[in-house]
């Protein structure tokens, strides 16, 4: 049998192509390295897991950007009433301050 690139029949020589590593080990022996550990010992697995997940989260809430005055909008409410023939002190009286003392109660 002719010995050309990528014809090799061993098993598993399609994984010499992918080394990612300078030591040689690939990423699945990097893999299959966590999957025993897990096997072996899954509750020191399960604490250290979770005391990275706490790490992470703790570093990505420190470096989440803060704004000290950020732009908050405000809601607004304009209310516009047309009666005619009342005087501004009789909209004021009978109208403005119920709808106010209603709003108030409201919110």
């Amino acid at each position: 049998m002719s010995e050309e690139a990528g014809t090799d029949s061993r098993p598993g020589a399609w994984r010499d192509e992918f080394n990612d590593t300078p030591s040689g080990r690939s990423s699945h022996d990097a893999m299959n390295a966590i999957v025993r550990l897990a096997l072996a010992r899954p509750y020191t697995f399960i604490i250290i897991m979770a005391i990275l997940i706490v790490i992470a989260g703790v570093l990505s809430a420190i470096r989440t950007p803060k704004d000290v005055f950020p732009d908050i909008g405000i809601p607004v409410v304009a209310v516009a009433w047309a009666y005619t023939n009342l005087s501004p002190q009789n909209m004021s009286g009978r109208i403005q301050l119920p709808f106010q003392s209603l709003n108030q109660k409201a919110a």
